[in-house]
């Protein structure tokens, strides 16, 4: 039978290894980035939809969620994990009203002609580069000659350039067969007279899409 010394012996060896193992892992979190229980102020994280059960003091890393990455849960695709809560991403600012200019190459694009006119109201840039270096006149939707006007007239330039490729919005416009949207463009100053990166004109694409009217029109605008 142990006697009451050699059993208190062990129960201390016993908590010495109990303290240990929990020293390792609070250096193993530390080392990771990761908060300690004691450190830990996140508050209980509770998803919608699911079961009631809280997670107090975890933080959402340790539940999955890696922090600054999508959120993956339904519902979530433009969220990530912050402390405890779901927050937008920084680049989505401009579809949630925080950057104006990032919304205006989105909506332009889209033809959302009233959220086009109250973002250039409200100041954004008709001019600012998306995150794949263009403007709001270069992507947007050519179909929607509302949403060109609206641009022109806040300032954006007619003959900007596409980078790789050096199509303008005409170019776009002709080989799309957008009458309208050329004719605002052309009105605005959009030159006729230039060529791509192939060497075609915005006549040519008119031809080679077999846009009568368009061709007929940028034969009559450039004296052809």
């Amino acid at each position: 039978m142990t006697s009451p010394n050699v059993g208190e012996g062990l129960e201390s060896r016993r908590g010495l290894r109990g303290r240990g193992r929990r020293r390792c892992r609070t250096l193993l979190l530390s080392a990771c980035g990761l908060p300690t229980r004691r450190e830990s102020s996140v508050p209980a994280v509770r998803f919608p939809g699911a079961s009631s059960r809280a997670f107090p003091g975890r933080s959402p890393k340790l539940l999955g969620l890696q922090r600054g990455g999508a959120a993956q849960r339904p519902g979530c695709s433009n969220l990530t994990a912050g402390e405890g809560l779901f927050l937008p991403r920084t680049g989505d600012k401009g579809m949630l009203g925080g950057s104006s200019d990032a919304g205006l190459a989105t909506a332009a694009a889209r033809g959302q002609v009233e959220t086009v006119r109250q973002l250039l109201e409200a100041g954004a840039d008709p001019n600012a580069l998306n995150r794949f270096g263009r403007r709001p006149i270069q992507v947007m939707m050519m179909g929607s000659a509302q949403v060109a006007e609206l641009l022109l007239l806040h300032g954006a330039e007619p003959n900007c350039a596409d980078p790789a490729t050096l199509t303008r919005p005409v170019h776009d416009a002709a080989r799309e067969g957008f009458l309208d949207t050329l004719v605002v463009l052309h009105r605005a100053g959009a030159r006729l007279d230039v060529c791509d990166a192939w060497g075609r004109l915005p006549v040519d694409l008119a031809e080679e899409q077999g846009h009568c009217d368009i061709a007929r029109y940028l034969h009559a605008a450039t004296g052809d």
